[in-house]
């Protein structure tokens, strides 16, 4: 099946359909610490002498973005801007607007990760351009140092009923040309920016600092191609303070003073502790067989299973393996006790694997997992799947009911599950959604990258103890709430209805309740303040403890307030992040349910509940749609930027102003709109700042990058971005896939965050020649990708047996001479093969980006050879490690 994104429309007759042409795609990227906002600009050629009738325009989207703003400009210049409303509303003004000849357009939901854009008439020989934006928050790596930024290159196949939303959908020629510019800033400094999927083709240029050296926190990375995306793009930066734990805040006041201040919360938790494994936890494989996993995608599988048998827990340990397609079943009928005998067949059972079971099925897979468990005993399943299906809905509400059952039973009989992706275009829909009922983590991996890591990570979260009695406080008294009465109409065309709400709670937080913290992978915890004094609070704390009345823990993060306010459309994005998970909870009824006033059906209050959050912060969701209808405005007037203060003249400046002059309060404005700090009653007391946020509007100065070793909250860690990209940020294509060409001088001053924004063609040339002369002293040094992991030890690591102790099975791979040192040692066999297995393990994982795998790899065999720190057992090592 091809790719399904493009626009369609009936050519004039029933059954005849044409396409547009996709002449060229243009994606923006802005990376701020752990968010990203993407700016996705698509224009489409109706090559046709005549006039289209009505065009659909599909997209896919991370199943965790919030899709906030839609545009189209037409060919004659206008930019019809859409808002978000209730859905059945939103087709009826789309509907009246059509009969009266209007420009118009929809925007409405297919599926978490699908959205589609009806537009009306296209004249002939014209263009016409969408933009849509939409914010993520992105999910760390391998490791915890690192956030991954995945774009998907279309809507991937999907199994069960079609989506007649995507039926006869045009896929991109391969000759449509696409670029992607990505500017990344982030609080510690960057280690390194990689990309798994287009390693040959991407470039990195990092921004100059006032000192003409290369910027140590702030990065641009450019993909430019002349054929389209065959594969997912996928970007992986590893930067310090990635692993810390954070919180943000941002302020947002109605413009039309209606409704009361909020102040949208991202509590991002990152906890750096090893925990002990859950006892007596039974483990369930779930692996995807179908004919979609044919290839690469099934042999992925295998390998990582392999690995995951190997790293259970060797004491009271239960486990088993389920396939699935068309039919699913089991490799025993019943979890078996974890020993060499169940390990040995079930290796066995995971090499004769194939694709070869038809369908993908997942939901009576899924369930035939819920019978088959234990439920005296706590149980991890893990899937392995591309995700492929459309009937997310059932089987997400599936899982959910069996983990709600779970609970039911006492903390030592609960179920989580954890999904990982595998492969392009993986439904992130389904896997994520799998992952959030099942209270679980989702991890992806495409063939193209080692997944070693992340099967690791994924592991790792499924042997983490559940986390009890959890609560934050979001650092602002009682008093400061404010609620002020809400009502949300909508109706059906068989049924109007409306539907009254009392007030929305004055903290509306998701997750709403907090029990998968699982060590080394980041967390993510919004909430949305409504305020009665308009205040940003100082300190975010989380207190728990773990099951069954073990430690409790306290963790206190200092909050830091971020605005971005440039020309982009859409509601502030922290916002637009936190009502998107709220809504997702809704629809997966994780969320408490609101109060309504008078009578309404449990559904009819979910979906109210839903309208209010996707109408009041401008989120598409299943029940609300953005709709633009053509009100003639001139889209260059639409494009001023806005700024929260006028700009204010330097002290020194002369009176008149000078052209030079106005150049550098131009420079100001500019800044200033881009990235404005929010404001508060009080004055901000000083301290660390978000990268990205304006410290003042009206103080010219700005931080610059820093040579020094600073920490991670120091103040001058945080800088301010200038002008990204030109008018290719704030403006719509001109058409033309490059940029007008810029000496390289102009480039590096254009995009240098220095207070004076005189060009360097303007400065004597002295001082040219002395900058020039301090680039070439300091030219900028790639940054490493983190080593590939060794494939022997792979090979090694599926050698280990049950109880983590190695034989002379690994003869292959470490040779005869070392292995028969244990007869001249006089020592155990068994003891030395696995000193010997940890000695060679430890050389070929290093690097400390490959720390935790490492340590988890090599775990069990310190085990076996009676702990890390045991006389002996480094004895042993040390004299392995000399002879490896």
């Amino acid at each position: 099946m091809p790719p399904t994104n493009g626009i369609i429309h009936a050519a004039g007759s029933p059954g005849n359909r044409e396409y547009l042409v996709l002449e060229e795609v243009k994606a923006k990227v802005m990376i701020i610490d752990v968010a990203a906002r993407v700016t996705l600009i698509q224009k489409y050629r109706n090559p046709l002498n005549t006039a289209t009738s009505r065009a659909v325009y599909y997209f896919p989207v991370p199943a965790s973005g919030a899709v906030c703003a839609f545009e189209m400009k037409t060919s004659d210049d206008r930019v019809v801007i859409a808002v978000c409303k209730e859905k059945e509303k939103a087709r009826e003004e789309y509907e009246k607007a059509l009969s009266q000849g209007q420009e118009t357009s929809l925007l409405e939901w297919v599926a978490d990760d699908v959205f589609t854009i009806s537009v009306g008439s296209i004249p002939a020989n014209s263009t016409v351009s969408t933009k849509l934006v939409y914010t993520m928050t992105l999910p760390n790596d391998d490791n915890a140092d690192e956030i991954r930024l995945q774009l998907p290159c279309c809507v991937g196949e999907r199994y069960g009923p079609p989506l007649t939303a995507l039926d006869g959908a045009a896929a991109p020629s391969s000759s449509t040309p696409i670029r992607i510019t990505i500017d990344i800033q982030t609080s510690g400094r960057i280690k390194s920016i990689t990309s798994p999927s287009h390693a040959d083709n991407v470039s990195e240029t990092r921004y100059p600092t006032h000192l003409g050296r290369p910027s140590r926190r702030r990065s641009t990375v450019q993909f430019q191609s002349s054929t389209f995306l065959d594969r997912d793009f996928i970007l992986v930066i590893r930067a310090d303070g990635l692993d810390e734990s954070r919180c943000f805040a941002e302020l947002h006041r109605d413009p039309e003073g209606i409704r009361s201040d909020t102040v949208a919360m991202q509590f991002t938790i990152v906890p750096n502790f090893q925990l002990p494994p859950v006892k007596g936890q039974e483990y369930i494989f779930l692996v995807d067989r179908s004919g979609s996993m044919s290839g690469a995608r099934i042999e992925t599988a295998k390998r990582t299973l392999e690995l995951l048998l190997r790293m259970l827990p060797y004491a009271e340990t239960k486990f088993n393996i389920f396939s699935f397609g068309t039919h699913n079943d089991s490799l025993w009928t019943a979890s078996q006790t974890y020993n060499q005998n169940s390990v040995t067949t079930a290796t066995a059972h995971v090499t004769s694997m194939s694709a070869d079971y038809g369908g993908t099925e997942i939901r009576g897979a899924l369930n035939a997992v819920f019978k088959s468990r234990n439920i005296a005993a706590p149980t991890a399943v893990f899937v392995l799947t591309d995700g492929e299906v459309t009937n997310i809905d059932h089987t997400t509400s599936d899982i959910s009911t069996a983990v709600r059952n779970s609970h039911a039973r006492g903390p030592h009989c609960r179920l989580r599950v954890f999904c990982l992706g595998i492969g392009d275009g993986v439904s992130s829909a389904m896997c994520e959604g799998i992952a959030r009922a099942g209270e679980g983590e989702c991890i992806f991996a495409v063939h193209t990258e080692s997944i070693l890591l992340k099967c690791v990570r994924l592991f790792r979260a499924g042997r983490t103890p559940f986390v009890e009695g959890v609560s934050i406080d979001w650092g602002i008294p009682d008093e400061n709430f404010s609620v002020r009465s809400q009502s949300v109409n909508f109706s059906t065309p068989s049924n109007p209805r409306t539907v009254r709400l009392q007030p929305a709670p004055a903290i509306q937080q998701s997750p709403a309740d907090v029990s998968n913290i699982h060590a080394s992978t980041r967390m993510n915890i919004y909430a949305i303040l409504t305020l009665r004094k308009t205040t940003v609070p100082k300190e975010v704390t989380l207190r728990g403890h773990l099951e069954g009345g073990g430690p409790s823990f306290e963790l206190t993060v200092p909050i830091r307030s971020i605005q971005l306010t440039d020309s982009e459309p859409g509601l502030p994005m922290v916002h637009s992040l936190a009502a998107w998970r709220l809504i997702q909870d809704h629809q997966e009824e994780t969320a408490s349910l609101a109060l309504a006033v008078g009578d309404a059906s449990e559904d009819e209050i979910r979906k109210a509940s839903i309208v209010r959050l996707g109408e009041r912060y401008q989120v598409a969701s299943r029940h609300t749609s953005f709709v633009a209808v053509d009100s003639g405005s001139d889209a260059r007037r639409r494009r001023a930027r806005r700024t929260d203060s006028p700009t204010r003249a330097r002290p020194d400046s002369p009176s008149p102003v000078s052209p030079l002059q106005g150049l550098l309060n131009l420079g100001d404005r500019l800044l200033s709109s881009l990235f404005n700090s929010s404001s508060t009653t009080t004055p901000p007391e000083p301290g660390p700042h978000l990268p990205g946020a304006w410290r003042n509007s009206g103080d010219f100065s700005v931080v610059e990058d820093r040579d020094e070793d600073e920490g991670y909250n120091s103040a001058a860690t945080f800088s301010t971005l200038s002008s990204l990209e030109g008018s290719y940020d704030s403006d719509w294509s001109d058409g033309s896939i490059d940029p007008p060409p810029v000496s390289e001088e102009d480039a590096r001053m254009q995009r240098s965050p220095s207070p004076k924004l005189e060009p360097l063609r303007l400065a004597p040339s002295t001082i040219r020649e002395e900058r020039r002369r301090r680039i070439q002293q300091a030219p900028p040094q790639p940054r490493a990708p983190p080593p590939p992991v060794h494939p022997e030890v792979v090979r090694l690591a599926a050698m280990q047996l049950f109880d983590g102790s190695f034989d002379d099975s690994i003869r292959g791979v470490i040779g005869d001479v070392i292995l028969n040192e244990a007869d001249v040692l006089q020592v155990d066999r068994a003891m030395w093969a696995t000193a010997v297995s940890i000695a060679f393990t430890s050389k070929h994982l290093a690097d400390p980006a490959q720390k935790d795998l490492l340590d988890d790899l090599l775990q069990k065999a310190y085990d076996f050879l009676g702990g890390k720190h045991d006389a002996v057992a480094k004895r042993l090592i040390q004299m392995a490690k000399e002879l490896v």
